[in-house]
């Protein structure tokens, strides 16, 4: 009878090497903002694809969401800017000393969020008189970036649930985080997206 503690023996082990992805690169034919990426690819030694898009082709890649022609574009840009404002704080908050924090809190609550966001109605009422969407006729980023610094980012840093900032006044653009959130599919992935604290 074999001794079974060497039944091992029996087996060839190869080792394997798991590919977890590929990696791909799209962005202008230029360094810009994507050369930081390159970078870290480069010092990483992580092989991607660096694929370079002429700046007349590139709308080709988003023609759902990033508006219809180059005016289009220009205002999606300023709401997606605008939105953007916000992140000076949010690090300066996130990088304070724990005692500063509450007080910077709720500055950042009564004071530089609701600036900003007053700021995004603005540009909201400057369609249709913000009854519909922020750039044309159908959602696009600027919809996307919006909601998404309204219904999850400000909310997250002031430690409260997804959703819950009081927009005090502005009817507008509480009007606007009910028609986004109402859409069929953004409505079906908030109720099935896994829960996380940021």
């Amino acid at each position: 009878m074999k001794d079974s503690s060497h039944w091992f023996e029996e087996f060839s082990i190869e080792p394997i090497t798991v590919k977890l992805c590929d990696y791909k690169l799209i962005y202008f034919d230029g360094k810009a903002r994507a050369e930081a990426i390159r970078y870290l690819f480069q010092l990483s030694g992580t092989e991607f694809e660096d694929c370079r898009v002429e700046y007349e082709k590139w709308p080709e890649l988003k023609p759902r969401f990033y508006g219809k022609d180059d005016h289009e574009r220009f205002l999606i840009d300023i709401v997606c800017e605008t939105a953007d404002d916000l992140w000076a704080e949010i690090f300066r908050i996130f990088q304070a000393e724990k005692e500063k924090k509450p007080e910077l809190r709720e500055t950042f609550k009564t004071e530089g969020a609701l600036k900003v966001t007053a700021n995004l109605e603005k540009l909201l009422k400057k369609n249709k008189n913000g009854t519909g969407w922020f750039v044309g006729d159908g959602i696009t980023l600027a919809d996307v970036m919006a909601f998404n610094m309204i219904y999850d980012f400000i909310p997250f840093v002031l430690e409260t649930k997804e959703g819950e900032f009081d927009l005090k006044d502005q009817e507008v653009l509480k009007a606007f985080v009910e028609r986004f959130k109402s859409n069929a599919k953004i409505s079906d992935w908030l109720k099935k997206r896994p829960q996380t604290p940021f």
